[in-house]
This record gives C-alpha cells, sequence and structure tokens, in this order.
C-alpha cells in the first residue's frame, strides 16, 4: 500500500498464487494444479495463468477495453473480445476492485445496512454479465448488486 503527498492510501497492484484451486469452466468447475493472478488497478487490468490439473496452461489477460489470450507471459496474443465484459466483471468483483468501481460510480453506488446488503450499481456492465459471475461468485442478484450477508 502506497500514501500519496495528501495522505490517501492506496493499493495499485496485488499479486496471488497457488498450486491448488478451482476455476469454473464452461459452466463446471475445474481443479487447479498451479495459478496466478496478478491485478493492476492502476491499469484496470488482470492477469489469469492458470493449469489444470492433466491439462494445458492457460492465460487469460483483460486491460482496459481489451481482452486476450497469451501462450506464454508477454508472449503471442490471441483476441478474445467475447471474453472482455465477462474478465471486467471478474476484475471488479475483487474488493478492491469493488471499492474502485463505487468510488467511480460516484452518487450512483448504494450502500444499505438495514438488511446487511450492500449495493453497488456499477457503470457500462450489462445486467446478465452479473447474473452470470453471481452464479460463478454466489453474489447477489440484478444489476450490479452484490450481497454479504457476514458482515
Amino acid at each position: 500500500m502506497l500514501r500519496g503527498m495528501q495522505r490517501n492510501d492506496s493499493v495499485n497492484r496485488i499479486e496471488l498464487w497457488g498450486t491448488s484451486g478451482t476455476k469454473v469452466v464452461g459452466g463446471r468447475a475445474v481443479p487447479l494444479s498451479n495459478w496466478k493472478v496478478s491485478l493492476n488497478f492502476t491499469m484496470n487490468a488482470m492477469r489469469f495463468d492458470y493449469t489444470p490439473q492433466g491439462g494445458q496452461r492457460t492465460i487469460e489477460v483483460v486491460s482496459d477495453k481489451f481482452a486476450w489470450n497469451e501462450d506464454t507471459p508477454g508472449g503471442k496474443a490471441t483476441a478474445m473480445p467475447a471474453a472482455l465484459q465477462d474478465r471486467q466483471v471478474q476484475l471488479v468483483l475483487t474488493p478492491i476492485g469493488m471499492a474502485k468501481a463505487a468510488k467511480a460510480a460516484g452518487d450512483a453506488a448504494k450502500i444499505a445496512d438495514g438488511r446487511r446488503r450492500h449495493d453497488a450499481d456499477l457503470p457500462g456492465q450489462r445486467r446478465d454479465h452479473y447474473r452470470h459471475a453471481e452464479q460463478l461468485h454466489g453474489a447477489g442478484q440484478g444489476r450490479g448488486t452484490l450481497r454479504n450477508d457476514r458482515i
């Protein structure tokens, strides 16, 4: 975490990695033998480098308004425009991504604690992509609505 001149805290980049895990691919859970996620909040970018158990290494990347797959990190790229919005949603569904999206939404962001439900209308995302992300991540319902019932 960095602290700016005006004493603002900021997180620019996060890397997570592991030797086991699960990713939903094509609607089914796939066990992973290795994975690494690099998040860059300054560039609105994410690189997810993973190897399914007994499978081939896959590198999925999104940066701003572009999505692509790579054969090696920084190597040959294959454009994946159909995956753009799903990958953007994955970046927003991280805790820091949600905070940054809520800040960008400004007055449109809503937080209600009466029933321990926290809503944020996030700009530029389609309703069906949130429903897809909610199925994958177990979030709430509706456009840009994320639930946290454990707070």
